[in-house]
């Protein structure tokens, strides 16, 4: 997401070289001799599941449906989703957008991460105290979050004579931009010269640590948190030296990490959580995170599919509508699970910004919920579906999750799975089977959905208890489903997992 308000667009550039390996179709589980998981688990309360989840938004894009469609279709299909936290820009320009956002919280109760570094009157020269505060306390009381720097690992921008001139550098070592950050002349951008041996890294971080330093010196902000700077490449947080990281949190940079994490087309989590992204980083999206904030809660800025299905040069390919709305469900699940305690995933992007009938264009196709005439796409449904399932009537209800004893056979390493209660006491077990369901277009091949074998598993539980299934990807409304269910007894249900998620509620009979 480029979050430059004089700027209608993203640029995945070097993200999609960096990722192209991870797009390639995952083969598929074959169940043999897999053993049974068995111990208790531990729940996590339901509403936190339907806290963690975001979407980003383009509320300052004039001309895009964001604004031109806000009334009838924006604001209507939010309210309706029942996502209540979106990330966006701060906007010195746009009174309309500032408006939007207000009507979002007062109305709806939802919540904004926004990106301050896209402002001209800031990025002009330093971090200037007085704007930057000014800027934001536009947003209170619906801003929860900031962060700057958006994606500055592949993307920056400088004006040449009035012209913007785009451009990349190779985090891992080669070509780079001329950049250097202080805190009273702000960015020093210079030409851009491909032998350049500059590296901006620390200038990133001292303008961050300006920003966590602005925010939290002022009385009108007390609980914005700010979130550390969203790379786009996990290998971008491992550039500092253990001794830069401990500079760094001495002087102050982030209540939170962040960070984006795009799949590349390929399933929710094709090792990419943990693991490289890259043929040579050291690590992947976590252990970039908590490299640099430790344990503290990460706020995903971005992470999504387009729905372009040609083949796409360079960068992301895409997926089916029909596949986004299985992934993309996913993609929250997959975050809940494997990220601390109290972070969050906004999903790229809540609509398709601009009409693209041919497919001209795959930024264009960004929209995980709605296409750019207001219809909604498969994962609006499954996502709403979902959050109808498991917000909690009583979401400000205290009570501590139980353990539930429960048995699973067999369990291939592609099944995860996590357990929520609501304060009503019902648990949700959210299982899936992690393979992928589309195949992507190559240079001379077409894109195609694919349908994994279901897996057999059997849960069995230490009590008697009453269960009902649901398939949030395949149902317009929270309906449970016998599909998916082979048979049931008084402590047991074995079911066919298939590879999307399937919610398994338990209640005590």
């Amino acid at each position: 997401m480029k979050l430059n308000n004089n700027v209608d667009g993203r640029s995945h550039g070097l993200r999609a070289l960096i990722r192209s390996a991870v797009a390639t179709v995952t083969a598929i589980a074959i169940v043999s001799a897999f053993p049974a998981d068995a111990s208790p688990l531990q729940a996590r309360k339901s509403q936190s599941f339907v806290d963690s989840m975001g979407v980003d938004t383009h509320l300052d894009w004039a001309n895009s449906i964001y604004q031109t469609g806000f009334s009838s279709l924006i604001y209507p299909s939010l309210a309706d989703l029942g996502i209540k936290h979106i990330r966006d820009g701060v906007s010195s320009w746009s009174p309309t957008q500032i408006a939007n956002f207000h009507t979002l919280h007062d109305r709806l109760g939802i919540t904004g991460l926004l990106g301050v570094d896209c402002m001209g009157e800031i990025h002009t020269g330093a971090l200037y105290p007085p704007v930057v505060k000014s800027a934001i306390e536009r947003y209170v009381p619906g801003v929860d979050a900031v962060e700057c720097v958006n994606e500055p690992d592949i993307l920056m921008w400088k004006d040449s004579g009035g012209s913007k001139r785009y451009f990349q550098y190779d985090n891992l070592g080669g070509q780079q931009f001329d950049a250097s950050y202080d805190s009273t002349n702000g960015w020093n951008r210079g030409f851009f010269d491909p032998k350049s041996t500059t590296d901006p890294a620390h200038a990133i971080v001292k303008e961050a640590e300006d920003l966590y330093h602005i925010v939290k010196g002022d009385p009108a902000l007390q609980g914005v948190k700010v979130c550390t700077v969203p790379f786009a490449n996990p290998a971008s947080f491992l550039r500092y030296s253990a001794s830069d990281v401990a500079s760094m949190n001495a002087a102050g940079i982030a209540d939170c990490g962040g960070g984006h994490y795009y799949p590349g087309g390929s399933h929710a989590d094709d090792d990419s959580w943990n693991h490289a992204l890259t043929w040579a980083s050291p690590g992947g999206f976590i252990a970039g995170s908590e490299w640099i904030t430790g344990n503290k809660p990460v706020y995903v800025g971005e992470t999504g599919y387009h729905n372009d299905t040609n083949y796409v040069y360079h960068d992301d390919q895409g997926v089916s509508e029909r596949a986004a709305g299985i992934y993309v469900p996913l993609l929250y699940c997959e975050g809940f699970r494997l990220l601390p305690t109290g972070s969050r995933t906004y999903v790229y992007e809540f609509a398709d910004d601009k009409p693209d009938p041919d497919m001209a264009d795959h930024e264009r196709h960004y929209g995980a919920f709605l296409r750019n005439d207001g219809s909604k796409k498969p994962a609006y449904f499954a996502v709403k579906s979902l959050i109808s399932i498991l917000k909690d009537p009583s979401p400000a209800a205290v009570y501590a999750p139980g353990i539930l004893d429960l048995t699973m056979s067999p369990v291939p390493e592609t099944v995860h799975y996590f357990l929520l209660q609501s304060s009503r006491g019902i648990y949700y077990l959210l299982l899936w089977n992690d393979v992928s369901v589309y195949m992507n277009a190559g240079p001379s091949t077409k894109g195609a959905d694919i349908k994994p074998p279901a897996v057999p598993l059997t849960l069995q539980f230490a009590k008697r208890c009453e269960t009902r299934v649901f398939a949030p990807s395949e149902s317009p409304e929270p309906s449970p489903t016998r599909a998916y269910t082979v048979r049931t007894t008084a402590n047991t249900i074995t079911l066919n997992l298939p590879a999307e998620l399937l919610i398994v509620e338990i209640g005590h009979g």
